[in-house]
Order: structure tokens, then sequence, then C-alpha cells
């Protein structure tokens, strides 16, 4: 479901990473360059997204941006570009957006 292999300007470790957002550094994005959009519920999309994410948490930084009972916002840093994935209920739709890094 959700892919890293987007071309990548620059890439970091993941002790890099991980050094970086603990400090609130975060590494400049480009534009992104693949969105995936998909009609899912709310729950569902939730369920999904965490599903992915807790694979990735402890080897790379994940941080949740918005967690209400409309929006769900997640982001991923890995090696070669950011993972920002959205769950809206309103619009029953799961947004997953990759952004190479500059």
């Amino acid at each position: 479901m959700i892919s890293t292999n987007a071309l990548a300007e620059m890439s970091y470790s993941k002790e890099q990473l991980n050094t970086m957002i603990s400090r609130g550094e975060y590494p400049e994005q480009g534009i992104v360059n693949k969105t995936q959009t998909n009609t899912i519920t709310f729950y569902k999309c939730k369920t999904a997204v965490e599903k992915v994410m807790v694979q990735l948490r402890g080897a790379y930084p994940v941080e949740t941006i918005v967690d209400t009972n409309a929006i769900y916002m997640v982001k991923a840093w890995t090696n070669d570009g950011a993972i920002t994935a959205t769950c809206s209920q309103l619009d029953r739709k799961m947004i997953i957006t990759q952004a190479s890094y500059k």
C-alpha cells in the first residue's frame, strides 16, 4: 500500500533522521512526487495507516500530526523521503503522499 520507491535527490540514514527529528530539525522536502487516494471508512483508514506506521516506528521517525474524530494525519520520514497519510471522515478518503528530500 505504501511504497518509498520514489527517486530521491537526497537520502538520510535511520540514525540521521532520528537525530534530526528529535531535535526538531526536519529534512527539507521537495514537491510531492506521488499521491494515492482511496475511498475507505475512517475507522478502516486509521487502522490501515497505523498498521503500516507501527512497522516503521522505532526504526524511523513517525509523528501523529492530527488525531481527531474527523481527520487523522501521520507522517513518517524514511531514507529517501517523507510519507504523509491522511484519513478524512467527511470524505471517506485515505490520501497518501510521498515527497523526496531536497
